[in-house]
């Protein structure tokens, strides 16, 4: 488990534990002042879903780019079951650019059961509908990638040198891609 960004951390088999990074801004809107535990650090016990959350002061937390629906972690661009917000379910068709779709993923080049995405960019279905990126990956031309993490929120930064800045919403801020292309 990589180190979440603004953290310096260890991962143990039960959880995450992390130390304030004093250099880091964090994302915007993400607290990064709060701690737990009783060293300071934020502790994830038994430990964090490394796809869908991340590690923070109250505990595991979703990833930048989903939303928590009743304890689950879910994409509200297209997920069926929550297409748009928590309590919308698509009956018929399927749900894109969180919309329920009919007929199913019209203008969405792939579907992954009744979800309408790009499979080439989508971190929950990069290059097929089952592979899913790690929480620190984008998924940029259907391979899940490794994000650098810069000193800053935003793009262009001059942190990321020769790699590409590349604006998140899976990621919650910005991110340095060395491959030179952004998801």
């Amino acid at each position: 488990m990589a180190a979440r960004r603004g953290w310096i951390g260890i991962a143990a088999l039960v959880g995450c534990i992390y130390e304030r990074d004093p250099a880091y801004l964090g994302p915007p809107g993400e607290d990064t002042s709060g701690t737990s535990g009783t060293t300071g650090e934020p502790i994830c016990e038994p430990g964090c879903d490394p796809v869908l959350q991340r590690c923070s002061a109250s505990g595991c937390v979703c990833r930048a780019g989903l939303t928590d629906c009743d304890g689950v972690c879910v994409n509200l661009a297209d997920d069926p079951q929550h297409c748009g917000s928590c309590t919308m379910q698509c009956v018929a068709g399927a749900c894109g650019g969180r919309q329920c779709r009919t007929p199913p993923c019209d203008g969405f080049p792939d579907k992954c059961g009744d979800s309408c995405t790009d499979v080439r960019t989508d971190p929950l279905h990069c290059g097929s509908c089952d592979r899913r990126c790690n929480a620190d990956e984008l998924c940029v031309a259907g391979e899940c990638v490794a994000a650098e993490f810069p000193n800053c929120n935003d793009c262009p930064c001059a942190a990321c040198g020769t790699a590409v800045c590349c604006p998140s919403a899976f990621l919650g801020a910005a991110a340095c891609m060395p491959l030179g292309q952004c998801p």
